[in-house]
């Protein structure tokens, strides 16, 4: 696994080399690294022939996973007819040893980057566009839809692994003893949502689809970044989007209102109590990933800021303890 990215002249030497989709002649290319990360999922550059430009895209060191540029590759086209995501183009096995793909180069602009008030005027019609996703008909032919999210089972195993690597920090142990105390009653509490699960119908789950991979486009809103995807809990995509909101002051309003709009064009019986649930189980899990992926970061050369959990950890404590007294 490349623990960093490959100079862009060496990257641009083999476009020419090669000539993928029969463009990159020699002289005629540019390479641009637009997601100057350290330490990522994917690496990501805009790589431009003339008026053609692309994004070039292969795996950094955070996921690790051989198959993920080839199942993100299968998956972009097995949904391009719903315009949701970017077009692929081209795939190659061997990009300096490296899986590889070309896809499209959206112009537009991540959610994140507008002003909060201005992101509000479009979560609406964010919400209707997760529904539609969720209604995607299954593409059975992708491999990457072997593994179903209906349940929360997984959930529990990524809890433990992720938990036995930050007890092993000097510097996350103190935070990591903490958390462990909370486990058993969160893997309690997710017992009790597995339940609720048995008689929903699966839905095309989206995995990736908090605010940061949202991009408003002329034509419409599109999410980046499809390496994750399944089928199972119909709360799964939208509760993901709605955790990258969860410190704002007006989540409240804005959850019941992405709800609504959601089963206006799904409509799912108690939705609202299955995307509360999925809630629940993102900020545990998500209480979790920060100080592994600290450590994960600090691995791969990037130190980064000082690791301060105190406003996640006291939300999953409350919420935990909530859940526990509804007994």
């Amino acid at each position: 696994i490349m623990e960093l990215p490959l100079p862009v002249e060496e990257m641009g030497e083999w476009l020419c080399a090669q000539k993928p989709l029969g463009c990159f002649g020699r002289g005629n290319i540019n390479v641009i690294d637009i997601d100057p990360k350290p330490w990522s999922g994917h690496f990501n550059y805009l790589v431009s022939s003339g008026r053609k430009k692309f994004v070039l895209r292969f795996r950094g060191p955070e996921w690790g996973s051989v198959a993920g540029i080839r199942d993100e590759f299968e998956i972009l086209q097995a949904v391009a007819p719903y315009c949701v995501a970017p077009q692929a183009y081209f795939f190659t096995e061997d990009f300096f040893g490296e899986p590889m793909m070309l896809q499209e180069y959206l112009t537009g602009k991540s959610l994140s980057a507008y002003v909060i008030a201005a992101q509000k005027k479009m979560f609406p019609e964010i919400a209707r566009f997760i529904a539609g996703i969720n209604m995607i008909p299954f593409p059975e032919t992708v491999l990457s839809f072997r593994e179903r999210v209906m349940g929360y089972l997984r959930h529990k195993d990524t809890w433990r692994l992720r938990l036995n690597v930050i007890l092993l920090s000097r510097e996350t142990e103190a935070w990591a003893s903490k958390i462990e105390k909370l486990i058993p009653r969160a893997e309690a509490m997710l017992d009790r949502f597995e339940e609720k699960l048995a008689d929903v119908n699966p839905a095309f789950v989206f995995e990736s689809a908090h605010l940061g991979h949202c991009m408003r486009a002329r034509s419409g809103f599109w999410f980046l970044n499809w390496e994750q995807v399944s089928f199972g809990d119909p709360a799964f995509t939208l509760g993901v989007f709605l955790a990258s909101l969860i410190e704002r002051p007006d989540f409240e309003i804005i959850k019941s209102m992405m709800i609504a709009e959601y089963c206006r064009v799904n409509p799912i019986p108690r939705f609202a109590e299955l995307v509360e649930n999925r809630l629940r189980e993102r900020e545990v899990s998500n209480l979790l990933w920060v100080p592994w992926a600290h450590i994960n970061r600090q691995r791969g050369g990037n130190v980064g800021q000082a690791l301060d959990l105190s406003l996640r950890f006291r939300r999953v404590e409350k919420l935990i303890a909530e859940f526990s007294n509804k007994k």
